[in-house]
């Protein structure tokens, strides 16, 4: 498989699973559970001279998703795979920044990633807590990762 194919198939998966994610934060809002939330990406919406809404495609996206209730707010990124093991590669290091600078457990703010592996007979899904994958991902990114931490299986996520 070409580099391009591989890659319109990952994005396609993960446009998959964020309309899912997003299916999810939706009810829970229906149900009660949260007060609301909001779906981020590139397009950023500013408002330009004379007051005109204008549309800016951003270089460093925003993290996937925001939402909130009166326990507190979430901020986060979906990512999803059908391979055994997700790359911490897959994480950008302007994602990984938005993360850590919202993440402040103390005050109701929480970051983190809510991973979906597609296996062939089922999906499961994760949340992995930012104050844990940063770990991780900063080890991995500083280039001290061991062998087998640059990547997490869904065992490791479940524990």
């Amino acid at each position: 498989m070409g580099r391009q194919l591989a890659g319109s198939r990952a994005q396609r998966l993960g446009a998959q699973w964020e309309a899912a994610v997003a299916g999810d934060l939706r009810r829970w809002v229906n149900d009660g559970v949260l007060a609301d939330y909001q779906q981020c990406g590139p397009l950023i919406q500013r408002t330009g001279p004379g007051g005109r809404r204008i549309v800016i495609v951003e270089d460093e996206a925003p993290v996937d998703f925001d939402a909130w209730n009166h326990h507190g707010a979430w901020r986060f990124e979906a990512k999803a795979t059908r391979a055994a093991r997700w790359s911490l590669s897959q994480l950008e290091s302007h994602q990984a920044r938005r993360l850590t600078s919202w993440h402040r457990p103390s005050i109701g703010r929480h970051a983190g990633i809510a991973l979906a592996f597609f296996r062939p007979d089922e999906v499961v899904s994760v949340w992995l807590p930012w104050d844990v994958l940063a770990v991780h991902w900063s080890r991995w990114a500083s280039g001290k990762a061991k062998r087998g931490e640059a990547s997490i299986t869904v065992d490791d996520a479940v524990l």
